[in-house]
């Protein structure tokens, strides 16, 4: 059996979360609207403010994306997902982006303007960032490291 260098998995975990980061960022400036704190910043502040969130937007996919690996024993769980695994990654994400929502709304961190969509008082927009970019986070891994999770089922 044969094993990809180290370098080429880690340039692929990379380019995974230079994709990730890209898709937050272009999320969060899109939605950046439906925020009454973000209208009237200067275009450099509202960058930066979605370029920090971008940020930590992977750095949470990257916590969750462990802790699924834990939950399954398997660090590989996106090439041959788990319900379990599943389950907790996306309770994770869903559950993380709510709790944060409604913390940043009760500390005036930031404020929805009257565009925004509420679900049970959280912005319906960055519930939907959080199913929809971690499932393209789940769809990458997979993608990327197909070839290899071929080779090592079919044995030597």
């Amino acid at each position: 059996m044969t094993t990809r260098p180290r370098p080429t998995r880690y340039r692929r975990f990379a380019t995974i979360a230079l994709g990730l980061f890209i898709l937050n960022f272009l999320w969060e400036m899109a939605q950046a609207t439906f925020y009454s704190s973000m209208r009237g910043l200067p275009t450099w502040s509202a960058t930066w403010l979605c370029t920090r969130a971008a940020a930590a937007d992977v750095a949470l996919l990257a916590l969750f994306f462990a802790i699924a690996a834990m939950v399954a024993r398997d660090a590989a769980w996106p090439l041959h997902p788990t319900s379990k695994a599943i389950a907790t990654f996306f309770a994770l994400c869903l559950l993380a982006t709510a709790a944060i929502e409604q913390w940043a709304i009760a500390t005036r961190r930031w404020s929805y303007s009257d565009d925004m969509p509420v679900v049970f008082g959280v912005g319906a927009l960055p519930l939907l960032q959080w199913a929809l970019i971690p499932a393209l986070s789940v769809l990458a891994v997979r993608f990327a490291f197909r070839k290899r999770w071929t080779v090592l089922r079919s044995g030597p």
